[in-house]
């Protein structure tokens, strides 16, 4: 059983208190998100700074920025969309900063990594075996070397934040439960999302994969292959293990992605966005440091016929990556900021807020458009997509969507791009019990006919 699709209080809680101090908007929503986004980058250079040099650092913030190829793999943009992923990785990433001090503040360092990390699993539950797997390879490693004492180091911020993640949950129920419905458990969610053996959605991911997935890949593989290949000079160093550590979390994620998400290109967007770290370290070694002259003397050396040596195969593979990424990345870019740009949302919610009665009904399963209307609103019940999951992105057609949308008796009906996604209304509209009213560039408002 899994709760219900409602964000995190992590998520809305600070979304309440941005509304609070600059008051209810759409820009105020996303704020939260761009600023979880912002710091998410600082912490990702701050960590690759020390643990490599302030020049892949820098090449890590190029790399997420120009090689996407994808809107949603763009962390600013993933950031606006006021969704648990990057509140949940901006605290992943902080629980491995205060590890980097774990030599001069022990404790300290141990009880902050454990408090980052207990809110970043309760944040996004999606998180935990990936997390799980990073500490626990620096862990074994640690073994290995037989150096006890980091084992510790690794082993408690591990316990307790497994058990900070059960606490947290609790007391945010006991908070909020005078205050709020808390959502009814939902069934089969995980089965349609986090383990999907069904072959659409393998063919699906692998698809994606091709598509944006490869530099990423080349990446972790590079830095898999560099651990393996200095395995006997690594230090036991807590940044060195949290180098290993990042790299198990990217490549974890990845293969997940692969071989059992449900293929929405969203969910790869954590594995590329630290996998940018060994993308970034990968092109610094195959270009010397990142030199343009010495690239083109590579990638020309090998137009001119002289072989195709370790060197030029390495500058070649940054070329052939740069040269695919980075107009893709700007088309992507383009066209969301300025050809799809809209105001319909807020449009077809000054409709209803102008030319519909004070108690009328509107019934959607369009959320963002809840928190802009003055009227009472209704939507289906979460389990609801499970169904929906498995008749769109399964492809299980025979799938029965069992949801009346007549039975709140709702004056209007607002179809907006998630609706038509699912499909959800097209039965109910094709009965006449609905006539469209108006219509915007991604909404239509339909009237019930009485």
């Amino acid at each position: 059983m899994s709760s219900g699709l409602q964000a995190s209080p992590t998520v809305t809680g600070s979304v309440y208190l941005s509304f609070r101090l600059f008051g209810i908007g759409v820009i105020q929503a996303r704020l939260i998100g761009v600023a979880f986004s912002l710091l998410s980058i600082l912490l990702v250079y701050y960590l690759v700074r020390r643990i490599y040099n302030q020049s892949i650092a820098l090449g890590t913030l190029f790399v997420m920025t120009f090689l996407p190829a994808y809107i949603e793999l763009f962390p600013i943009y993933v950031g606006r969309q006021v969704l648990g992923e990057m509140p949940a990785l901006a605290f992943l990433l902080a629980g491995y900063v205060c590890l980097l001090f774990v030599s001069h503040h022990p404790v300290g360092a141990i009880i902050s990594a454990t408090l980052c990390w207990s809110i970043a699993l309760s944040t996004k539950l999606q998180v935990v075996p990936f997390w799980t797997c990073s500490l626990l390879v620096p862990m074994a490693l640690a073994v290995y070397k037989r150096d006890w004492k980091q084992v510790w180091v690794w082993a408690m911020p591990l316990t307790g934040s497994l058990l900070g993640t059960r606490a947290l949950p609790v007391m945010w129920e006991a908070v909020l439960q005078s205050k709020t419905d808390i959502a009814d458990p939902i069934s089969g969610l995980y089965q349609v999302t986090a383990a999907v053996r069904s072959i659409p959605s393998r063919m699906f991911a692998l698809i994606v994969f091709v598509l944006f997935g490869i530099p990423t890949l080349l990446g972790i593989s590079y830095g898999i292959w560099g651990v393996f290949k200095s395995r006997g000079k690594i230090r036991c160093t807590y940044t060195e293990q949290v180098k290993v550590a990042l790299l198990v979390l990217a490549s974890t994620w990845f293969a997940w992605f692969v071989v059992f998400s449900v293929g929405w290109i969203r969910y790869l967007f954590p594995a590329t966005f630290f996998g940018s770290i060994f993308v970034a370290e990968m092109i610094y070694e195959f270009t010397s440091r990142y030199s343009l002259t010495y690239t083109v003397q590579q990638v020309l050396a090998f137009f001119r016929g002289r072989g195709l040596k370790r060197e030029g195969a390495g500058a070649l593979l940054v070329t052939a990556i740069v040269i695919t990424s980075v107009p893709r990345t700007a088309i992507a870019v383009y066209k969301t900021y300025f050809l799809d740009a809209d105001i319909s949302a807020r449009q077809a919610a000054t409709f209803l807020n102008s030319y519909t009665s004070t108690g009328a009904l509107i019934e959607s399963y369009d959320s963002e458009l809840f928190f802009l209307l003055n009227r009472p609103y209704h939507y289906p019940p979460d389990q609801i997509h499970v169904e929906l999951i498995r008749r769109t992105f399964l492809y299980e057609e025979n799938t029965r969507i069992d949801y009346n949308a007549l039975a709140a008796n709702p004056d209007y009906l607002v179809v907006g791009p998630h609706s038509k996604q699912w499909r959800l209304y097209d039965d109910v509209l094709h009965t006449g019990a609905f006539r469209l009213i108006r219509s915007y560039k991604r909404y239509q408002i339909y009237e019930r006919v009485r």
